[in-house]
């Protein structure tokens, strides 16, 4: 894929996680960091493992840019992923990377390949597909550990 036609996509793609944040349940906006971090003996909480069903779009973001700078991920796989991290206001002004609203992009990228298919769309269906398909892959890996815990 030529790096312009990425913009098609971006523009498709972010208008569902745009509806995602409109409708996001009030069980998917915990506290930042508590839903992806799993208690210590101790009680502390001291391992974050990687949850896409409860992530920020910053969460998402960084999460994204460490995969590339590690050689995990291609520009190319990740451009659905920054598709995610984008948010549109009603009021059309953008104010960077929301870090407080945990969104489940599982269950948007899953909406989205069915909004795909009934509109037989199979190219975004693919690119769907593969992203959901990374997220299984990474979903529940340990991101980060507190020694302090």
């Amino acid at each position: 894929m030529s790096v312009s036609g990425v913009g098609a996509y971006t523009s498709s793609i972010a208008s569902l996680f745009s509806a995602a944040q409109r409708s996001a349940s009030s069980s998917s906006a915990t506290t930042a960091g508590a839903s992806n971090e799993q208690p210590t003996p101790s009680g502390g909480s001291g391992v974050q493992t990687t949850d896409f069903t409860s992530m920020t779009r910053k969460e998402l973001f960084d999460w994204m840019n460490s995969k590339i700078k590690n050689g995990e991920m291609s520009f190319d796989e990740s451009t659905t992923f920054v598709s995610m991290t984008l948010s549109f206001p009603v009021d059309g002004a953008y104010t960077g990377l929301n870090d407080t609203e945990h969104l489940n992009f599982m269950k948007a990228v899953e909406k989205g390949m069915l909004g795909a298919q009934q509109r037989n769309d199979s190219e975004l269906f693919d690119r769907l597909q593969n992203t959901l398909r990374i997220m299984d892959r990474y979903q529940g890996e340990i991101s980060g550990v507190d020694i302090r815990a």
